[in-house]
């Protein structure tokens, strides 16, 4: 009979796998059971027998469900950090969530106007962030640009915003973002901290689709060491095209020297790549790459130490015939786990001739000192 009872036992849905223990009460049952069991038959009378075969199986079906007890173990998830996907493809974008442990949530297509037409399709905004530490197994939800079409747009107004949510809105709006801020002097109000308290156009500019916007917004010191940071690193980096980019007889004085003409999105052999990385202050490091003597500030947060800018500050060269570099914009993500720093670099550059490319950089570097 009790050999039935656990025939018919079944483990609730979610506690497969789980530790369990028979209760106390399923004990004494089963004993008194095969105790029973064990009398000599012509020791009991046919109706003492079968009284106490119906009440064994009523106790038995009592005692059975729930006959087991399952510890309450939950199971708690890893702690991943959300990647930075911005400026990947979609495709891309799901490869590096699936390798971070990490489900797509919502995929916002056509979400926004790109601001070049190479970028169109491509990842501009994310939810959470990246370098947000999240349980493994959560979800992303991401944006993606949509067709590109030349034109005016009106500048948002950003002020108030946090600075992810401002530069969300500027690039739905197929504007370019460079952001400004100085962590170590936070505002007034904590409650300010991350801020966005001025832009550049003002909010009711009219501009060209693709043109540029700088938000400042105050500082805000985030959760996170620079100590793991500081020190010497010795590693690779590769790179490749994502979209676009000039033949190589296109280019003459003031555009850059192409020595490879790789296809797109095919990675190039990587190379040897240092760097040194020194405390600023605040929750923020300064990194000379290579023999640089001028570094770059990145803000950390968490385990992730973040760069963007913007440079307008090339030779423009008139003659027929010469394509220049007008802009190339760097964002830069530097991720730390254990001895080791895995950076992910996205450059666009745009060119006097309206046409622009895009790249993609990968860093993998150790700790030296």
């Amino acid at each position: 009979m009790f050999l039935i009872a656990l025939k018919k036992h079944r483990v609730p849905p979610g506690l497969e796998g789980r530790q369990t223990r028979m209760q106390p009460r399923a004990k004494k049952a089963l004993r008194c059971s095969l105790l029973y069991w064990h009398l000599p038959i012509g020791q009991l009378r046919p109706a003492v027998m079968l009284a106490r075969t119906l009440l064994l199986a009523v106790v038995l079906s009592l005692c059975v469900n729930p006959l087991f007890s399952y510890a309450e173990t939950p199971i708690q998830p890893d702690k991943v950090i959300v990647p930075n996907v911005i400026g990947a493809d979609k495709d891309k974008a799901l490869g590096l969530l699936s390798d971070a442990r990490l489900y797509v949530g919502t995929v916002h297509e056509d979400a926004g106007l790109p601001p070049s037409e190479e970028e169109a399709g491509f990842v501009f905004s994310q939810n959470p962030p990246a370098g947000t530490t999240v349980g493994s197994g959560s979800k992303v939800d991401i944006y993606l640009y949509g067709e590109y079409k030349a034109g005016k747009v009106i500048v948002p107004n950003v002020i108030g915003s946090d600075i992810e949510g401002a530069r969300h809105i500027l690039k739905s709006k197929g504007l370019s973002v460079a952001t400004s801020s100085d962590p170590t002097k936070p505002p007034d109000d904590p409650q300010d901290e991350g801020t966005v308290y001025a832009q550049s156009p003002e909010a009711g500019t009219e501009v060209d689709i693709g043109d540029g916007c700088t938000v400042n917004y105050y500082g805000k010191v985030e959760k996170g060491e620079v100590g793991p940071f500081v020190g010497r690193w010795k590693g690779t980096i590769r790179s490749r095209r994502v979209k676009g980019r000039h033949p190589p007889e296109w280019f003459a004085k003031g555009g850059r020297e192409i020595t490879e003409d790789l296809p797109v999105g095919e990675w190039e052999e990587a190379r040897p790549f240092e760097f040194r990385v020194v405390r600023e202050g605040g929750q923020t490091i300064r990194v000379f790459f290579g023999s640089a003597d001028k570094g770059d500030v990145f803000v950390l947060k968490d385990n992730v130490a973040r760069y963007q800018s913007r440079n307008k500050n090339f030779t423009q060269d008139s003659s027929p015939g010469v394509i220049s570099i007008v802009q190339r914009d760097w964002d830069w993500t530097l991720t730390r786990t254990e001895d080791e720093i895995h950076g992910k670099v996205y450059c666009t550059t745009k060119f006097s001739d309206g046409l622009s490319e895009r790249e993609e950089f990968e860093i993998k570097a150790k700790y030296t000192e």
